[in-house]
């Protein structure tokens, strides 16, 4: 999960449902797509959260 797209890949709309946060504080689900920071992981399906 993260607030910024840079650093995913293929990012696709995803408008359905929100997270929230260890302290209460929820975000909104503006998209799903592929990590691409070089030098982590691969990882699928992460969201873009508001």
């Amino acid at each position: 999960m993260t607030g910024d797209k840079r650093y995913l890949k293929e990012v696709r709309s995803y408008s359905e449902g929100c997270v929230t946060f260890g302290d209460g504080v929820k975000g909104m689900i503006k998209g799903i797509g592929k990590l691409a920071n070089p030098g982590s992981p691969c990882l699928d399906d992460m969201l873009l959260v508001e």
